[in-house]
């Protein structure tokens, strides 16, 4: 049995380069490693059909032109419009499967009838409680027949398998993204840059099973970037909406620290991850320096005794959050919130320090751990 997983996405950019297959060696696992074969092609169409031909509309088909006119000619489209897609990334991951009795043996009938009450919630399926969901999946697994029930588990394994497969989507973006690098080192081309699962809208997988179309799955990263022409966040109150407008008219000041997280966080949607954990890390340094020169300030300290004082622990910052901190709010971040100090020493040593004076590169997971906290540590330090 042939499966068969194809992963697709269309490039914001164009990569100037021969259409044809890219194999790009990238690691899925700490011990393993895989081909991924990226198909680069600028032959591909996008085709709105619902509800009118239009660009905005979220209903689209991506494909080769003489594919997609295939379709509306098939199905009696009336109403279509065309649009060139940039360079187009294709894709696919392969696997025999064979069945052997150990995976018939994991499949029990108490896993069938998780499945079947899946399926019932999925097709809203009318029931009271879980209770009644159970006694409805049940009854329905006790009529199969021994066909049915060895169809319902070759699906199960099957279905499970080609899960497994889509979820190489993410070391399939690690790919990408040496793909596009690599591109970029080559020729020189400062116009394109690594992408993230966000900032692609998602990408379809499509799963086959011995060249027939089995099921689809869109890996959406966020949702709001999949729905780029309707509002996503909460209306916003008048009371905000009065706010905003004198902030703007009064020229305010956004806090340091806010900007420096949401900058390493918009960093981190983009996977610039190098910049985004420098950001965050350099949100609390600003948050410990500026709680001292409050209090010191308050205290009437001079600007030259707040400059010597913070000078003293200009390259000590455990001792600035444990000493300093503690002399000026009582407080010690390393002995009053161990945990957070813990959290984010290991950053700044493993990352901060390294991306500083060395060429490593974080991953996704790894920034956004550090930039969580960083900010918890800020959130703290400027709440003394």
């Amino acid at each position: 049995m042939k499966l068969e997983v194809r992963f697709s996405n269309e490039l914001p950019f164009m990569i100037q380069l021969p259409n044809g297959d890219y194999p790009v060696k990238t690691r899925i696992s700490p011990t393993e490693e895989k081909d991924f074969i990226l198909n680069l092609s600028d032959n591909f169409f996008r085709v709105h059909i619902s509800p009118f031909a239009s660009k905005e509309s979220p209903n689209y088909l991506e494909g080769e032109r003489a594919d997609l006119e295939s379709h509306i000619i098939n199905n009696r489209i009336p109403n279509y419009a065309f649009e060139p897609c940039k360079s187009y990334i294709t894709c696919h991951i392969e696997e025999e499967l064979s069945l052997t009795e150990e995976h018939y043996t994991v499949v029990t009938s108490e896993v069938l009838i998780e499945k079947i009450k899946s399926r019932m919630i999925r097709e809203s399926t009318g029931y009271t409680d879980t209770s009644d969901l159970t006694r409805m999946a049940t009854t329905e697994f006790n009529s199969y027949t021994t066909d049915q029930i060895l169809e319902a588990k070759v699906d199960y394994i099957v279905s499970k398998r080609l899960n497994e497969l889509s979820r190489l989507v993410y070391p399939y973006y690690n790919a990408l993204n040496q793909f596009i690098k690599q591109y970029s080192y080559l020729r020189n081309d400062f116009f394109v840059e690594t992408m993230t699962m966000h900032t692609l809208k998602g990408t379809e997988s499509l799963q086959f099973v011995d060249g027939y179309f089995y099921d689809s799955i869109k890996h959406v990263g966020k949702a709001p970037s999949l729905v780029p022409y309707r509002k996503w966040l909460p209306d916003i109150d008048s009371d905000q909406i009065e706010t905003f407008r004198e902030r703007l008219l009064n020229d305010f000041n956004i806090p340091p620290t806010k900007d420096l997280i949401i900058m390493a966080r918009n960093l981190a949607e983009r996977g610039e991850y190098r910049s985004a954990i420098i950001n965050s890390s350099a949100a609390l340094e600003v948050a410990v320096e500026q709680k001292i020169i409050e209090k010191m300030t308050l205290n009437g300290n001079t600007q030259e005794e707040i400059d010597t004082y913070l000078n003293s622990t200009k390259t000590n910052f455990y001792r600035r959050c444990n000493t300093q901190l503690n002399e000026k709010t009582g407080q010690s971040l390393p002995t009053n919130n161990s945990t957070i100090w813990t959290n984010i020493n290991s950053h700044r040593n493993q990352f901060r320090h390294k991306i500083a004076h060395s060429s490593l590169m974080p991953n996704g997971s790894d920034t956004t751990r550090a930039i969580n906290d960083f900010e918890a540590a800020v959130n703290w330090v400027e709440a003394l």
